[in-house]
C-alpha cells in the first residue's frame, strides 16, 4: 500500500469506525440514535433485526471488567482514534508548537464527549473507562499514523 495513501487514510479512518459500530449496534440494548434513524426510516421488522444483531455479541452480560470495556468503552475510542487520525492526517506540521497543539486536541476530542457527559449538557452517562480508554488509544495515533504513512 506503498503508493495507495489516500486509500491507507480511508482504511485508518474507517475500519475503527467499523469496528466500534459493530460492536456498538450487537452488544447494546438500548435504543440509541443509530436506531431511531432506523425506525424514522421505518424500517420494516427493525425490533427482529436489533434481536439478531445482538445475538452475535461476544459478551452478551458483561460482567468483569474487560467484558464492560469491551461492551462500553472501546467503541467510543475508536471513534476517538478515527477523529485523531484525521486530525493527525490534515495537521501534518511538525513543529513542536503545531504537536503539542495536535495532542491537544487529541485530549480534547477524547475528553471532550464525556465532560459534557458528566455537566449533562449531552445525553449519556459519564464513565471514567471511557474517558481513560479514549486517553490511552491516543497514545497510539501518530505511532501508527507514522508507521503506516511512510512511504
Amino acid at each position: 500500500m506503498k503508493y495507495f495513501p489516500k486509500l491507507k487514510i480511508y482504511i485508518l479512518f474507517f475500519l475503527p469506525l467499523l469496528i466500534g459500530f459493530i460492536i456498538y449496534a450487537s452488544c447494546r440494548n438500548s435504543h440509541f440514535l443509530y436506531e431511531r434513524i432506523f425506525t424514522i426510516l421505518k424500517i420494516n421488522q427493525w425490533e427482529f433485526i436489533k434481536i439478531r444483531i445482538n445475538s452475535q455479541c461476544p459478551f452478551p452480560n458483561p460482567i468483569n471488567i474487560f467484558q464492560k470495556v469491551f461492551v462500553y468503552s472501546l467503541p467510543n475510542a475508536l471513534w476517538v482514534f478515527s477523529s485523531c487520525i484525521l486530525i493527525r492526517h490534515y495537521l501534518l506540521i511538525s513543529t513542536r508548537q503545531i504537536i503539542f497543539r495536535r495532542n491537544l486536541l487529541y485530549v480534547i476530542v477524547a475528553l471532550l464527549p464525556e465532560i459534557l457527559q458528566f455537566l449533562n449538557i449531552i445525553p449519556g452517562t459519564y464513565d471514567t473507562y471511557d474517558a481513560l480508554l479514549s486517553l490511552l488509544i491516543t497514545l497510539s495515533v501518530d505511532p501508527v499514523y507514522k508507521y503506516l504513512m511512510v512511504d
